[in-house]
Order: structure tokens, then sequence, then C-alpha cells
């Protein structure tokens, strides 16, 4: 079985290939390391301590710490698939963010929290009016079905291949729009 390697093992194993890293870049590396680490911890334990965390780190690390954190941070905010992802890791990421950056960044975390639940409930409505939409369109569809097959009764539209077919086409072209002004929101973030 293969391992998986961190992106620190990654890295040690360029520097080796391009030639002995530096003790500075050793250290750079692990503490980048490091504060990928304890942003992984602080989205899985609710109880941990971000702040207690970061004021054990040696002065001269807290810096490259906090650019692991804000990676890996950053990189758990995405749109959402639903109400269950924004909740938990999301929230956790913005909950991060928020203690590494200060009240600075509380506007810009402020819109990325309204951009996601806009999303969220803009798919949701989206979605009732494509199904209703799609229904309306299917009535001599079922009559067809109905005398070719026997059957009675309405047919559930998301059983249906097209219907699948032709959400997936809307929703990607809602995500686009979305992921857009979030992936600006994000760069708004790191320029902090």
């Amino acid at each position: 079985m293969a391992e998986i390697k961190s992106a620190l093992e990654i890295a040690m194993e360029k520097a080796e290939k391009i030639g002995k890293a530096s003790t500075e870049e050793m250290s750079r590396l692990e503490a980048m390391d490091r504060g990928r680490r304890l942003a992984a911890r602080f989205l899985k334990e609710k109880e941990l301590n971000l702040e207690e965390e970061i004021k054990k780190v040696p002065p001269q690390e807290i810096h490259v710490l906090l650019e692991g954190l804000e990676e890996v941070f950053l990189r758990n905010i995405f749109l959402p698939r639903d109400q269950d992802s924004l909740t938990h890791t999301i929230s956790r990421a913005l909950e991060g963010l928020r203690l590494i950056k200060g009240p600075q960044a509380s506007r810009i975390l402020q819109e990325i929290e309204r951009l996601l639940l806009g999303y969220l409930q803009m798919k949701s409505d989206l979605y009732q009016r494509f199904r209703q939409q799609f229904q309306s369109n299917m009535a001599g569809l079922e009559q067809a079905i109905a005398q070719q097959y026997g059957l009675s009764g309405p047919i559930d539209p998301e059983a249906l291949p097209q219907f699948q077919e032709e959400w997936q086409k809307v929703e990607a072209d809602l995500k686009e729009r979305f992921q857009q002004q979030l992936n600006q929101l994000k760069a708004a973030l790191l320029t902090l």
C-alpha cells in the first residue's frame, strides 16, 4: 500500500533533489507544516483553543505558522453542498480565519458567509423552479408512458436521466457564478 506523504515530506524530497536545504529553509517548512496540522486539528476538534496553541509557538515561527493555518482554512471554504457542510467545516474555517486575521477581516468574512448562505438559498429555489418547470413540460410524456407501458399516475421527474443531466448543467452555471465571487473574497483576505 502506498504511503501518503505530507507536504513537508514532499518538500524535503524536492529539497534533497535540488540540493541540501538550509536550516532556515528547513525550519520554515516545518513551521508551515505545523500550521497546516494545527489548522486540521482546529477544524476537527471543537474544544481546541487556537489562540492558546499559537501562543506556544516561538516568535520567529509565528508568521510562517499563520501562513500554514491560513492556507488550510481558505481551502476549507468552498461552495457548500448542503447546510451541514456549511455549519460544520466551513463555519469552523471561517472562525479560524477570524481568529488569525483579527477584526480587519470581519467584513470580508461576513460577506463570505452571506455569499454561501445566498448560494444555498438560490440553489434550493432554483431547484424547485426547475423541477416544477420540468414537471409541467412532462405532461405529454406521462400520457405517452402511460399508454405505452400501461402505467398510471405521476412520474417523478427526478428519476429521469434527462432531468438529472439538465439540472447538472443549471447547477454548474450557478456554481461558476458564485465560485468567482468566492474566489475574489478569498483573494481579498490574502491581502490582509
